[in-house]
C-alpha cells in the first residue's frame, strides 16, 4: 500500500505508518487465518514501524552528467516500447526482495541515463562510445553496471565483457553477482551448469538464452579450451558474457579467440553487427595508460599493457561501447585526450561520450558520515560518527613494526591489546544480531589489514585463530575463567557500546540502532563465537570468502586477515569490526582500502574501526578533497560542460599523493587563488563589538 500510493513528494512518515499498521496486521491475519489479538501478541509493532520507515525515508539526488553530442542523439526514449525488457524485469524483481523500493527505483532511472548516452545498438555503421561511472566506495555500483548489462542486452547489445580487478577473488565474487543478476544459472557448478540460481528463480527469467564462458570458480577465468566447449555463433542470437581479470594473458587469449570464431571475410577489419559492450570495474586501477617514454599523442607511443589489450578489444568491433566504473576517479581525471586514434590500438580510453556522477543515498556511510572533514575555511565542517577506536603505536608496534620485512615474525607474546579487544567487540556485535536479526540468515564479517606480506598474514590468522579459540573455550566452560570472559564483554558492552548506541539513537538520521540488556546478549555469546571461521585471503591462499548459507539456510561468519586483496573492490557481507593499519599515502588506494564504507541497515551502532590517529585525519582530509571534486563537478555539470572540458582540481595535500606518479604525469601542480571565482558574503555580524573591530581594522588598512 505505502509503494503505490506515496511519493517523493508524499514521504512516509510516522503518522502515516501508524494509519496503515492496523489494516496490514489484519490482512497478516486473514491470511494466516489467526486472530488479530493473538498476532499482534507475538509481533513487535515498534521494530516493523521502524524497519518500514527506514524503507522508505531514503533519499537520493539525481545524478550529475557531463555528456558529448558529437555523433550521438537520445534513442531510447523511441524505442523504449518496443523492447522486451526480459533481463531487466527479471533482475528488478530479485533487487525488490533485496532493496527498498525508493533504491530500486533510482538504479532503474540511472541505467536508463547511462544505456541512453551509449548508442542504439540497432544502428548500424560505425560507433564508438566511451564513458566513465563515479560512484563511491560500497555504495552499490556492481548492483548499477549489472542492471546496466541487462537493459543493454535487452536492447540489443551481444558480447558483453566485464573487466574485475586483477585478483581471482574479485573476479570469482563478481561473476556471482553476473551469475545471479543476469546469467541466472550457478557457473561455480561450471560454465555449462543448468542450476537455477538468482534471477534464473524468478517467474519472470525463464530458459537463460546468456552463454557464459567463465565461472564462479577461482579457476574460471577465460581459457581458449572452456571456450570452445560451449557452442555458440558469434553471429547467432545467444548473448555471450565473459567475466575476466585485468591480467595480460586473459585479455590477450579472448581477444584472439574472438577473432577466430568471428571468421572475418578477406579484406574487412573489423566485426561488424556485433555490438559489444565492456564494462570496466575499478576503471582507474591498471587500466589507465602508465607507460612513459614518449608522449601519449606520439605515433610512435606504446601504452601499458592492460591499457593496450582493452583498446585493441575495442578496436576489433565496428560498434562497441566502453563504460567504466570507479569510486575514486583521481586517476581519470588527469588522463590525456586524444582526438585521433593511434594505428591499431586505437583511441585512448578517456570518457570522451559522457561521465556521470552519481549522488550517495541518504542511508550510505561514506568517509565524510564516518570520520568527518574539516573544511580549509571552517565554513562545511562535519563532525564524524563515534565509531573510531585508535591503536596505540607503542603496545603495537612490538608486535608489528611499521617497516617490517616479510620474514618478520610478530611475536604471540606481543599480540596487541588492541586486537584482542576488536575481535571481542566483533564477537559482541554478532551476538547482538541475532537478537536484532531474530534469525540467523544474516552474515557477518571482521576485516584485519594490517601487512602485504603472505608470510606475515599467515603467522597473524594462526595467532588470531588461537585467541579465538581460546575466546570460545572460556564461554563454553562453567568455570572461574568463564566468568571472567563475560565480565570482560559486559564491561565492553555497558562501557563503549550502549553510550554510543544511545548517542547514534539520538542523532537526527535513523539508523536502526537499539539498546539491549547484557543478559539478552550473554545468552547469544557462545553460538556467535562458534560460528566464526578465520580465513587468509592472499594470492597463495586456497581459502575464500564464500558467502553461500549452509543447507539450513545460516550466514556466515568471518574473520578476513589480508592484505592487497582485501583491498579493492572486494566486498565483505556484514562487515562490522575493522582493524586496519596499513597506511597508504596515495588518495585512491587509501580510499579504496576503506571496505568498512557502505550500508549497515539497523547494525552501523554496532561497528567499529580501528585504526590510528594518522590515518583517521588522512581519512577526514581526503574526504573534504573529494567533496570539493564533487562540487566542482556539480557546477560543470550545471554549466553544460562537456567530458573533454573535465580539467578538475583535486587539493594536494603535505603527506598523501592524489595518485601514482605515472597516473599523475599529465597534472600540474599550481596554487589556487579565488580569480574566476564569486567569493560572496552572505551574512554579517551586527554586535557593535564587531563593527568596532571591523572599521578599526579598515581604518588600520
Amino acid at each position: 500500500t505505502l509503494q503505490t500510493t506515496t511519493s517523493s513528494d508524499n514521504p512516509v512518515t510516522n503518522e502515516l505508518i501508524e494509519r496503515v499498521y492496523p489494516a496490514a496486521v489484519l490482512s497478516v491475519a486473514l491470511i494466516c487465518q489467526q486472530g488479530v489479538e493473538i498476532l499482534e501478541s507475538q509481533i513487535d509493532k515498534v521494530r516493523i514501524c521502524n524497519w518500514v520507515e527506514t524503507q522508505f525515508n531514503i533519499y537520493q539526488g539525481e545524478p550529475d552528467i557531463l555528456r558529448s553530442d558529437e555523433d550521438h542523439e537520445p534513442w531510447l526514449y523511441k524505442r523504449r516500447e518496443e523492447i522486451e525488457w526480459h533481463h531487466w524485469n527479471a533482475y528488478r524483481a530479485l533487487l525488490d526482495q533485496k532493496m527498498p523500493t525508493v533504491t530500486v527505483n533510482r538504479i532503474s532511472q540511472v541505467t536508463d541515463d547511462i544505456l541512453d548516452l551509449m548508442n542504439d545498438p540497432h544502428n548500424s555503421g560505425q560507433w564508438d562510445t566511451r564513458g566513465l561511472v563515479m560512484g563511491h566506495v560500497q555504495s552499490g555500483k556492481t548492483a548499477n553496471y549489472v542492471g546496466l548489462i541487462t537493459k543493454a542486452t535487452d536492447a540489443g547489445y551481444k558480447i558483453i565483457i566485464v573487466l574485475a580487478g586483477l585478483h581471482n577473488s574479485l573476479r570469482s565474487q563478481t561473476q556471482m553477482r553476473i551469475d545471479e543478476g543476469f546469467i541466472g544459472r550457478d557457473t561455480r557448478q561450471g560454465v555449462l551448469s543448468a542450476l537455477p540460481y538468482g534471477v534464473g528463480t524468478m517467474k519472470t527469467h525463464g530458459t537463460s538464452n546468456i552463454l557464459s564462458f567463465t565461472s564462479a570458480k577461482a579457476t574460471g577465468d577465460f581459457k581458449r579450451e572452456t571456450a570452445q566447449s560451449v557452442a555458440g555463433n558469434l553471429y547467432g542470437e545467444n548473448p555471450y558474457v565473459f567475466v575476466v581479470k585485468k591480467n595480460v594473458s586473459p585479455l590477450r587469449n579472448l581477444r584472439e579467440w574472438i577473432n577466430v570464431i568471428a571468421n572475418l571475410p578477406e579484406g574487412q577489419e573489423k566485426i561488424r553487427d556485433v555490438p559489444l559492450l565492456i564494462i570496466d570495474d575499478e576503471v582507474d586501477q591498471a587500466s589507465v595508460d602508465t607507460k612513459g617514454g614518449t608522449d601519449p599523442g606520439d605515433a610512435e607511443h606504446n601504452p601499458s599493457a592492460i591499457n593496450k589489450g582493452i583498446r585493441l578489444l575495442l578496436n576489433d568491433f565496428e560498434q562497441s561501447a566502453y563504460v567504466g566504473y570507479t569510486a575514486t576517479p583521481f586517476a581519470n581525471v588527469f588522463q590525456p585526450i586524444l582526438d585521433e586514434p593511434l594505428h591499431e590500438y586505437g583511441l585512448d580510453l578517456f570518457p570522451k561520450s559522457f561521465i556521470i556522477s552519481l549522488d550517495a543515498p541518504s542511508n550510505y556511510v561514506g568517509p565524510a558520515k564516518l570520520f568527518g572533514f574539516t573544511s580549509k575555511d571552517d565554513a562545511a565542517d562535519i563532525e564524524g560518527l563515534p565509531l573510531t577506536q585508535i591503536i596505540k603505536d607503542a603496545e603495537y608496534s612490538d608486535w608489528l613494526p611499521d617497516k617490517h620485512k616479510k620474514t618478520h615474525i610478530p611475536n604471540e607474546h606481543d599480540f596487541p591489546g588492541s586486537l584482542e579487544k576488536a575481535i571481542d567487540m566483533f564477537v559482541l556485535s554478532c551476538a547482538v544480531r541475532l537478537i536484532r536479526e531474530n534469525s540467523d540468515k544474516h552474515h557477518n564479517s571482521m576485516l584485519i589489514h594490517v601487512t602485504r606480506f603472505v608470510a606475515v598474514q599467515e603467522i597473524v590468522s594462526e595467532q588470531v585463530r588461537s585467541y579465538l579459540d581460546e575466546l570460545r573455550v572460556s564461554l563454553r566452560n562453567d568455570n572461574r575463567r568463564e566468568a571472567t570472559v563475560k565480565k570482560r564483554l559486559k564491561e565492553l558492552w555497558e562501557q563503549e557500546y550502549a553510550p554510543t548506541s544511545l548517542q547514534i539513537m539520538e542523532l537526527d538520521e535513523d539508523f536502526g540502532a537499539e539498546l539491549h540488556d547484557f543478559a539478552d546478549i550473554e545468552e547469544k555469546l557462545l553460538k556467535a563465537a562458534s560460528r566464526i571461521e578465520v580465513l587468509q585471503i592472499s594470492g597463495n591462499s586456497k581459502e575464500a570468502l564464500d558467502y553461500q548459507f549452509d543447507n539450513e539456510g545460516i550466514g556466515r561468519s568471518f574473520i578476513a586477515v589480508g592484505g592487497d586483496k582485501l583491498s579493492r573492490g572486494l566486498t565483505l557481507e556484514g562487515l562490522s569490526v575493522s582493524y586496519y593499519n596499513r597506511p597508504s599515502r596515495m588518495y585512491d588506494t587509501l580510499m579504496q582500502m576503506g571496505r568498512w564504507f557502505g550500508y549497515r541497515p539497523r547494525y552501523l551502532d554496532l561497528c567499529r574501526i580501528w585504526t590510528t590517529s594518522t590515518i583517521k585525519t588522512w581519512y577526514r582530509d581526503i574526504a573534504f578533497a573529494t567533496h570539493e571534486l564533487i562540487g566542482e563537478f556539480k557546477e560543470m555539470s550545471k554549466q553544460g560542460m562537456t567530458p573533454k572540458q573535465f580539467g578538475l582540481r583535486v587539493r594536494s595535500h603535505p603527506d598523501m599523493m592524489i595518485t601514482s606518479r605515472a597516473k599523475l604525469r599529465n597534472g600540474e601542480k599550481r596554487q589556487v587563488t579565488f580569480s574566476n571565482h564569486r567569493p560572496e558574503l552572505t551574512s554579517f555580524e551586527t554586535s557593535e563589538i564587531s563593527k568596532e573591530k571591523s572599521f578599526e581594522s579598515m581604518k588600520s588598512f
